[in-house]
Order: structure tokens, then sequence, then C-alpha cells
């Protein structure tokens, strides 16, 4: 073996004794006591909190100024019911929430406390809220929803009392084409950019006084309209009726007209008592809508006036609506035609109850040959099946005998003579 080298084990010597030192030192350290830092010397009584992120304010709400700049001072310096309330809220969801929580909803003044809200809805309709839950919408305007307890409300009848709109929206649900009317327009004139009801101007002049001046902002004149038109629709069909009475027009044609007329005298019967029932609200809210007594006596004359008119023309129908022979004779004929029809309808009706009769026997004889046949091959089912059991049989009888006389068969040492003892076996 060659000799190592001595600078080598002096280098590997070295290194040893390296990793020994470090090895000491470490251990050195671990068996001193725990580290402890020492204080940091404060010399202020003050602390402050460490800088955060902060971020540009982005409130739901409206600030107080855009409220301000929405509603100007005028406005603000009225502090009454009607600036705390301006109307009802009548979606079909409101109207909902009515029927079955006792919930009212109205649009008030963003501004306004719940404490102002409850004693003017306290003062405006004489109910006490338990609970008011507000919100400020996007729109500058405050909604506020009132729960009221121990309310009863029958046939929308505290809708009707809280404004005109809420007996607009109830009467919405008839088939009166007035009542649609009167909500179209009640809806437009909510969604235009006029002020509240009842608000002053500078003049001390209810704004409510400049709307209604104005007919084409006020529903009742376009319900008005609608209601003059269908009357004068009503005139024209009255006239060309009875001038077919006259000439002894076609029956067929005049019942058709007569029963025109009835339906739309019934309809404009409704929309009047639609349009009474209006009146009949606006003069309970005479102040809040900014209606004189002059303007409420003429909508009732304009009431009281189409009745009359309707009425008339109802008992010129009646009276004129007698019997004639012409369409006496004219209906005994169609009678005769649609007894015609009837017979020859109830012949065709009886005939395909024969046919439906004879095919129900045919089906009754198929199904009892199927039966038959059902049954024919169940029994050759069993036949068969005893068949094969008696084979089976007789093959093991076959084997067995073989299987006994097995040795005599091996001193004969004959297949002939195997096959012979097989048969005299058998």
């Amino acid at each position: 073996m060659a000799p190592k080298d001595r600078g080598a084990v002096a280098k590997g010597k070295k290194g040893g004794a390296d990793k020994v030192r470090k090895a000491q030192a470490v251990s050195k350290g671990l068996k001193k006591p725990n580290r402890s830092s020492a204080a940091k010397a404060r010399y202020s009584v003050r602390f402050h909190r460490p800088q955060t992120l902060k971020k540009q304010r982005q409130p739901k709400a409206p600030r107080l100024s855009r409220l301000w700049t929405a509603n100007p001072v005028p406005a603000l310096q009225r502090n009454d019911k009607y600036r705390v309330l301006q109307q009802p809220l009548m979606t079909e969801s409101a109207i909902k929430k009515i029927e079955e929580t006792n919930t009212l909803v109205f649009l008030c003044d963003p501004r306004a406390s719940k404490r102002g809200i409850r004693e003017a809805v306290k003062e405006t309709y004489g109910v006490a809220a338990q609970k008011i839950n507000t919100l400020i919408r996007q729109t500058l305007v405050g909604k506020v929803v009132l729960y009221v307890p121990h309310l009863t409300f029958r046939s929308l009848d505290v809708e009707q009392e809280i404004a005109m709109a809420s007996f607009l929206a109830a009467s919405a649900s008839s088939d009166s084409h007035t009542t649609r009317h009167l909500w179209r327009a009640l809806e437009q004139s909510r969604s235009s950019n006029c002020p509240p009801p009842n608000s002053r101007d500078k003049s001390g002049r209810l704004d409510g006084e400049k709307m209604m001046s104005n007919n084409s902002d006020d529903p009742f004149y376009a319900a008005r309209e609608e209601v003059e038109m269908n009357f004068a629709e009503l005139q024209r069909l009255h006239r060309e009726w009875k001038q077919q009475i006259q000439v002894r027009g076609h029956p067929s044609k005049c019942l058709s007209l007569k029963g025109t007329i009835d339906s739309s005298a019934d309809a404009l019967a409704a929309d009047l008592r639609a349009l009474d029932k209006a009146v009949a609200v606006a003069s309970r809210h005479q102040q809040r809508l900014g209606l004189h007594d002059t303007e409420i006596e003429k909508r009732k004359a304009f009431v009281q006036q189409q009745q009359k008119q309707l009425n008339d023309l109802k008992a010129d129908i009646k009276a004129a609506g007698a019997p004639h022979q012409w369409m006496s004779e004219a209906s005994s004929s169609s009678n005769e035609f649609w007894g015609g029809a009837e017979q020859k309808q109830q012949t065709l009706v009886q005939q395909q109850d024969e046919q439906l009769d004879e095919l129900a026997h045919a089906a009754s004889r198929l199904h009892e040959t199927a039966l038959t046949i059902n049954q024919e091959l169940e029994t050759q089912q069993r036949m068969l099946t005893d068949l094969d059991d008696t084979l089976e049989r007789q093959g093991a009888v076959e084997a067995a005998a073989i299987d006994a006389a097995d040795p005599e068969w091996q001193l004969a040492g004959n297949r002939g003579s195997k096959q012979e003892f097989k048969r005299v076996a058998v």
C-alpha cells in the first residue's frame, strides 16, 4: 500500500479542527440564557397610528348640498304635512302591501325625520304608524314605508281616502276604459317635473292651483274627453239602430247593434260611476288638490248631466225595442233553421254511436279469440314439458341398467353381445 501524502493528512486534520470549533461555538451560544431586546426609550406621551390608505367617499345617498340644490329655499320655508308627505306611491307592489300587510308607501321630503313623518300621517289621514322605514332614492326623492296596525281595508276604501291617485289605482283593475285613461294621465303628471301639490311659491299661490288651472295636466279633463267620445259613439250607434228598425233592415244586424249598444251603455255607466267617486274624493281633498268650489260644482254638474242623458237614451232604447212582427217572423224562421240543423246533428251522432257499438263488439270477439289461442298454447307447452320429463326418466333408467350389467359385458368381451344384453334388459 502506498504511503499517504503528508500535506493531505495535515489539511484533513485542520478541517476537522474547524468543524469542532464551529460546533463548540454553537453549543456555547445555545447554553446562554434567553436574550431579551432592549426596551425602546420614549421621550413623548403622544402615540400615533400608522398611516393607512384613505379612499374617496362614495356615499349612496346624496349630500345635503345636492338636496338643497334639488329643492330650492322657498320650498323649504314650508314646514307642514304637505311638505313631508308629497304623494302616495301606487305601484302594483305598493297596492299589494296595502291589501296584505297594512303597509302604506309615500314619497316624502328627503330631509324629513321619522317623527315628522309620523305626525304628518296622523294629521292627514288620522292613522298612527307603528313602524317607519325610510330611504333616499338616487332621484333625490325620499321614500317612506309605514306599517299601520289594526286597520281594515275593505274594497280599497282606505286608498280612496288617501288621495285621488289611490282611487284611480283601485279602479284600474276594472274593464272601464276611462279609469285606465285616468290612471295613465295621472302617471304622466307624476312623471313630469312639476312641483308637488300645495307647495307655495314666493307670491303665496299654491302650485297645485297652477297645475289644476292647466286642463291638460288634470286627469279629470282627460277622463271627461274620453266619456264624451264614448257617449258620441253610443249616440251614433243608437241612430243607426233606429234607422234599421224603421226601414226593417236585416234582423241579425239589428240584434248585433242592440247588443253593442247595451254593452257600450253599461261601460259608459261604469265610467260615470268612477268619475262620480273621483269627484267625491276630490271634494274631500279639495285643499290638497288646489281646487275651488266652482270647479267642484262644474265637475258634479257634468257627471249628473251625462248620467241623465244616458238614462234618457236607455229609456228610448227600451221603448223603441218593442217586438215587431217582421222581427218575430225572422226569429221564427231562424228557429226552424236551427231546429233542423240540430235534428241533423242528432242523427249523425246516433249513427256514430251505432258504428262505435259495432266496433266494440268486434273488439270483444277478437279478445275472446286471443284468450282461446293463449289457452291452447299453454296446454301444448305443458304437454311438451311432460314429454321432456318422460324422456329424461327413461334415459336415467337405461343408464342405471347399463351400469349394473357392466361386469358381465367385460366377461363377454363382445360389443355385439353387449348390445344384445342391452336390448334384452330393456
